[in-house]
């Protein structure tokens, strides 16, 4: 069957191929009658426009590039899904990239005109390396982390008043000796939740104890690692706050198999979904997963619409959103005895 093409709606209408595209892109030098003519033919004959010439038209290409270094940690795919969404109800689509090496992917992104905009989620750079402009016009966002060596404008929880928040509750419980499992060194995201705790503590009059701060990995293996470290000291913790959700998840297996000879309190950050499933169900920080998505995307599209790539101030503090505690069974009460563990768990 021969492809319909705009030579033969425009033949059909009785129109110039010109008027055609005009029509299809709803110009508003064509009239609402011509319009209406020409979708009409081009309904008859069955001509679907090509999006890739009208991208090369328009200069857009519908779609948006999400830069993750990782899926591993569930906190990603659930903020693709909610970055999805939003992206799909203002006609976008996404282009999805998993890459550690973020800062050339954006270039190579941005150079070849392949998206109209970018979200980089979750992305530490060389903390060495001067910011930078891209060197073309597409809006460029992040969420969670900062990138080091690009200027972009960032979304991302207020990590500091998240981690104060879960240690004056492992303090108002009446722990005095809490643990923390930090973030990777060198991450921001990991230097404000652990800043966040250390405020905690001596707000409350009570010392940091260097010895109850073991570095992790935001992993499961990591957070595992470090609780064998920390309740192997002299003196270990009663309570134990770990930089993200799958930290505490490997923490809580640590502590069943060790068997701890009291009550344990463990809290993670992120309310992943598997949060409130594990047992026992892990009290943790909420993200604003889903508002986190939404602030970005709006501004990509404000970039889009105006024409510029943003943003050009390098100095441009992230745009902190509160998050919420939420408070499950793994946090006792310090004199609350063990939870038997059920049949069967070792």
């Amino acid at each position: 069957m021969k492809k319909v093409s705009v030579h033969h709606v425009a033949a059909d209408a009785g129109v110039s191929t010109a008027t055609v595209s005009r029509a299809l892109n709803d110009h508003p030098t064509v009239t609402a009658e011509t319009r209406a003519r020409v979708l009409a033919s081009a309904k008859r004959l069955g001509y679907t426009p090509s999006f890739a010439a009208r991208s090369l038209r328009s200069r857009r290409t519908g779609v948006l590039g999400l830069i993750l270094p990782s899926l591993r940690n569930p906190f990603f795919p659930e903020l693709i899904d909610h970055t999805t969404r939003a992206a799909e109800r203002v006609g976008f689509g996404i282009s999805l990239a998993v890459t550690e090496n973020a800062e050339q992917h954006v270039l190579s992104m941005a150079g070849q005109g392949s998206v109209d905009g970018i979200i980089l989620v979750g992305t530490d750079t060389d903390p060495e390396a001067p910011k930078r402009e891209l060197p073309v016009p597409v809006p460029l966002v992040s969420i969670d982390r900062a990138p080091r060596g690009i200027a972009t404008d960032v979304f991302q929880v207020d990590n500091a008043e998240g981690a104060r928040s879960i240690t004056e509750h492992l303090l108002a419980l009446g722990h005095h000796r809490i643990g923390h499992i930090s973030g990777p060194i060198g991450t921001e995201v990991g230097a404000a939740r652990r800043g966040g705790y250390e405020r905690a503590l001596r707000s409350a009059g009570i010392p940091v104890d260097p010895t109850l701060i073991v570095p992790g990995a935001f992993s499961e293996r990591s957070g595992f690692a470090a609780t064998r470290i920390l309740m192997a000291r002299e003196n270990p913790p009663t309570a134990i706050f770990a930089a993200n959700d799958m930290t505490a998840i490997g923490c809580l297996s640590a502590l069943r198999q060790q068997r701890a000879a009291g009550p344990v309190a463990v809290a993670g950050f992120d309310d992943i979904g598997l949060a409130g499933y594990v047992w026992p169900a892990l009290t943790t920080y909420r993200q604003p997963i889903a508002e986190l998505a939404v602030r970005s995307v709006e501004r990509v599209l404000h970039g889009i619409t105006v024409g510029t790539a943003i943003p050009r101030a390098l100095a441009r503090a992230p745009t902190l959103i509160p998050g919420i505690l939420v408070v499950r069974e793994s946090t006792l009460d310090p004199h609350h005895p063990l939870i038997p563990l059920p049949q069967g768990a070792s």
